[in-house]
């Protein structure tokens, strides 16, 4: 509808890049041809506490994808987030989503990972006794 102008639209995206004191938040929305900014409210609950820096998402009917990274995490803690997009005709907000913010290092045996996964995905070697991956690794594991 010509002259229609829509409030923003946004999806809360799975993190990249987790360790154990940082992580990128990923987000996509649709600033329904209105000026629009986004951003993430993230934190130890589902009131969050923080918030990242507002970016510029242009005024569009395109989605746009935006990224944060948090750091300042603490290893083994679990963070809640959720994006946000805002433009003069309201806010809205993602869905809020988790994660664990991940060890630094980790003991991984064939029990908990198995050989069949670690071949498939390059890694080769004596796997008899318990082998030190970075957590990138091992977030993949099972998935």
């Amino acid at each position: 509808v010509p002259g229609l102008f829509l409030k923003p639209g946004v999806f809360t995206q799975r993190p990249t890049a987790l360790t154990a004191s940082s992580a990128i938040l990923k987000a996509t929305a649709n600033p329904g041809f209105t000026n629009t900014f986004g951003w993430f409210e993230w934190g130890p609950t589902t009131s969050y506490g923080n918030v990242t820096p507002a970016l510029p998402l242009g005024g569009g009917g395109e989605n746009t994808n935006f990224t944060q990274t948090i750091t300042g995490l603490t290893e083994n803690a679990t963070y809640h987030y959720r994006a946000v997009a805002s433009s003069g005709l309201g806010a809205s907000f993602g869905l809020d989503s988790g994660f664990v913010a991940a060890i630094s290092r980790l003991i991984l045996s064939m029990r908990s990972c198995p050989l069949g996964w670690l071949a498939r995905n390059g890694m080769s070697g004596p796997f008899a006794t318990a082998s030190s991956f970075s957590c990138r690794s091992i977030a993949l594991c099972g998935s």
